[in-house]
């Protein structure tokens, strides 16, 4: 059995945040959020997410941790990504993660952080530190691999973790990586907000700073000449205004009507030329109206314009083109459509030139100017995808449609491996007139297609009319609303 995590107490008791690139699947990026502390999943951390029904847990069997959608994926280690390789250190820590697949694919787009708050209040006035005393927002980069904060003072103060893991107040990017500042945690934060701690130490003794969770966005700081609006307690008008000094952070406005400047209680920074709050109103509604009608627009161009899956996988029976069979993934554009290559081998699918050009699949890049290659589409490819056409046609033979050749889009076909009359075979499984069918592959490299039956699916086994198909092994886990819909 693995050894349990090396997860410190403090951490447990730690939220965490998992961030995936947007350019992830939708069942992926559904996964990202705050994961909060929950109870043990058997001897291991457990972490459930804030909203959603998800985890991330530790799997004793792969010794790594994991993150699912589904509570059954617990005894198995199964889930939509894992850490990479063997990793006993806590999740935090983990530097890449894998997603789910045969073979699994390194994937930089996910991140899994220490929960911290957007923005921090810290008030150092009390201990001969007013420069430090502001608003401090959390920055997307990391120092000494921990998050940091920089402040909207003038100039700016940053809160950043030692290597030696406490947390430290300067106003010199320099010390990040020498361990100096000013202010120190009294004791290693182990993972914990600043705001967390009430006792710090300064020049050796021991002081009191208020570090807060603060809901207040940071500001822009506070310089001469910036236009800004200030209220009027008398009138309760609001009145345009100008910068004409900072002392110690704060800015002294000299507004309409008056001939000298003075410290307001309540200043907003406006943009030059804005009158008053009814106008910027009035401009935000113009800017959401307008963006609502380029929503309109884009949507009209969508339902236009077909959508072209990343990834197309061709399979025949003809064995003159055994050769071309596999899995083919977008890898750029060629005469304004996709032009998709195979996995493993020198061979590309793409849409040949003009208006009436057709889908073809080649061995060599010298094909696409002059618009030929082994395999075409029967009928111009027009808005269709290489997917949706139904007919095609070899060099060989090209007044003859193969009937053979077959390209379809995952997922509506889901490849995966089991035992069939105490027989490993891989399949392709598919849903085809609201039937699940399969197709056989004799073998890897050389895909067939046999005659199609129809299948059952019934608490994770599959039946076929001979009787005793039974799903063993998984090689590309199938999205679950489609495994929904075969049900």
């Amino acid at each position: 059995a693995a050894p349990q995590p090396e997860v410190k107490a403090a951490i447990l008791s730690s939220d965490l945040l998992i961030t995936c690139a947007s350019s992830l699947p939708k069942e992926i990026t559904n996964l990202a959020g705050t994961y909060k502390s929950s109870s043990n999943h058997g001897a291991y951390p457990l972490w459930k997410h804030a909203t959603e029904k998800a985890w991330l847990y530790y799997s004793a069997n792969n010794e790594s941790w994991v993150v699912t959608d589904d509570e059954a994926d617990f005894p198995t280690g199964k889930g939509w990504f894992y850490s990479k390789g063997s990793f006993n250190g806590s999740p935090h820590l983990v530097e890449t993660w894998q997603l789910h697949g045969s073979p699994p694919v390194d994937e930089k787009g996910i991140r899994v952080r220490l929960w911290c708050p957007e923005s921090l209040s810290i008030d150092a006035r009390s201990i001969g530190l007013p420069g430090c005393t502001g608003v401090y927002s959390l920055q997307d980069d990391l120092v000494n691999g921990q998050p940091h904060y920089v402040s909207d003072a003038t100039p700016p103060a940053y809160l950043y973790s030692s290597k030696s893991g406490y947390w430290v107040v300067t106003d010199d990017k320099k010390d990040f990586g020498e361990d100096n500042g000013y202010v120190f945690t009294a004791e290693q934060h182990n993972g914990r907000s600043a705001s967390q701690f009430k006792k710090w130490v300064k020049n050796g003794e021991e002081v009191l700073m208020e570090v807060a969770e603060s809901k207040e966005k940071p500001r822009k700081a506070w310089a001469k000449g910036m236009t800004v609006r200030v209220r009027d307690n008398s009138s309760e008008e609001w009145k345009e205004g100008a910068v004409i000094d900072v002392q110690d952070g704060q800015p002294v406005v000299q507004a309409t009507g008056y001939t000298k400047g003075y410290l307001w209680s309540q200043v907003e920074i406006v943009e030059a030329g804005e009158k008053d709050a009814t106008q910027e109103k009035e401009k935000e509604k113009e800017k959401l109206a307008k963006e609502k009608e380029q929503e309109k627009e884009k949507e009209k161009e969508k339902r236009n314009v077909p959508e072209h899956p990343d990834v197309v996988r061709l399979v025949s029976k003809n064995e003159a083109i055994i050769s071309l069979c596999g899995r083919y993934r977008k890898d750029g554009i060629i005469n304004g459509k996709p032009m998709y290559a195979h996995q493993h081998a020198q061979r590309w699918l793409y849409a040949t030139s003009g208006s009436d050009g057709s889908w073809c699949i080649t061995d060599s890049r010298d094909d696409f100017i002059v618009d030929t290659g082994f395999i075409h589409s029967v009928e111009p490819h027009s808005n269709k995808g290489p997917h949706q056409v139904a007919n095609w046609y070899t060099r060989q033979d090209v007044s003859c449609t193969d009937t053979r050749i077959i390209v379809y889009a995952p997922p509506s076909a889901i490849t995966f491996a089991g035992y069939r009359d105490n027989k490993y075979e891989e399949f392709v499984l598919r849903l085809k007139g609201g039937k699940l069918q399969w197709c056989q592959h004799l073998e890897s490299n050389n895909e067939s297609i046999d005659p199609v039956e129809e299948l059952i699916y019934d608490k994770g086994i599959l039946k076929d009319p001979t009787g005793g198909f039974r799903r063993r092994v998984r090689l590309d886990d199938p999205p679950k609303d489609l495994l929904r819909n075969m049900e």
